[in-house]
């Protein structure tokens, strides 16, 4: 973990907006980063009322193969996620070494706007020594869903990147490699919080908001590990993947009455590559005992609840 380089590169993108046309103004990105740090992409453009009846607009991104986006929104007017798709990625052509990135987003809005968009991505390693440079380029464009067809309002029906060459879709960025030989700080127990809903779906939810993912810097995933009843002893870690950015999970149908028991481990990219200083686990573990009649997911029951839950057996929710 890399707490001491925090770089921002800013994507704004304007107009993603049903019925317009999309225009990039600028594209902006950090001149210098190291290996394994989180940056943030920006970009700026106009969305233009067109009445062409799209249905879906968005980002595309040519990033270098082993980089990966952690998370991405829009603003226009409120914030909303860029939903990663993978539907229109076959028709674009990157450049050796190069990969395609597109997130997009609907929005029943009309008129001429102006959006603001925010990509964090975390920069991967290359080949060579620790104190190596090495240049990157990132490339954007913005696309839009008309008629059931994706197309590229901006550069106008650009699929290929090998053609993107204006200043305004492309930037550089010279990244240094070093060595990440410090983990993400441990998700501790009273940072983990465990509620049980007895409802139809008999859910337990974990939530660890109180994590402190921003001033880690590099956090890329949690691996949530749980159990519940098991035969044998010791039980066996079941365990779920969560992108940084989200911090709950939840498992469904469990068996009332027995004990389940969770811990979180907060991964950064170092953790992938078997670096023994990267400590990937946790053992601070919490533990929740589903209750009959736990509707409310407290993990009590209070008069309200004991109200529903005789409502839901006589049938009178």
């Amino acid at each position: 973990m890399k707490k001491s380089c925090t770089f921002a590169i800013l994507l704004s993108v304007v107009a993603f907006f049903a019925g317009c046309k999309l225009t990039i103004f600028t594209f902006d990105a950090p001149d210098n980063a190291q290996t394994g740090t989180i940056i943030t992409l920006t970009l700026t453009g106009e969305a233009k009322e067109n009445n062409d009846g799209a249905s879906k607009y968005g980002v595309v991104l040519q990033l270098p193969e082993d980089w990966f986006v952690i998370s991405a929104d829009a603003n226009a007017g409120f914030p909303q996620p860029l939903i990663a798709s993978s539907d229109f990625i076959p028709l674009y052509t990157p450049e050796a070494g190069n990969k395609i990135w597109i997130g997009t987003y609907s929005f029943p809005g009309s008129g001429d706007r102006t959006v603001s968009a925010n990509i964090r991505i975390i920069t991967g390693d290359f080949s060579g020594n620790y104190g190596d440079r090495k240049n990157f380029t990132i490339k954007a464009v913005a696309g839009v869903l008309r008629d059931g067809r994706w197309k590229t309002d901006d550069p106008v029906d650009i699929f290929d990147f090998h053609q993107i060459t204006q200043d305004k879709y492309v930037e550089v960025i010279s990244v240094e490699k070093i060595q990440d030989t410090i983990s993400p700080s441990r998700v501790l127990e009273n940072q983990i919080q465990l509620s049980y809903c007895g409802c139809n779906d008999k859910k337990i939810s974990v939530d660890w908001t109180e994590y402190d993912e921003e001033s880690e810097g590099d956090v890329v995933m949690y691996q949530v590990y749980y159990y519940g009843p098991c035969l044998y002893s010791p039980c066996t870690w079941n365990s779920q993947s969560v992108m940084a950015g989200t911090k709950t999970f939840s498992i469904n149908n469990v068996t009332e009455g027995e004990v389940y028991s969770f811990k979180i481990a907060a991964l950064d990219e170092a953790a992938f590559k078997e670096i023994p200083d990267e400590s990937q686990y946790t053992d601070n573990i919490v533990t929740i005992k589903p209750e009959t009649w736990d509707v409310g997911g407290d993990g009590r029951i209070g008069l309200e609840e004991a109200i529903r839950a005789l409502q839901i057996v006589s049938g009178q929710h």
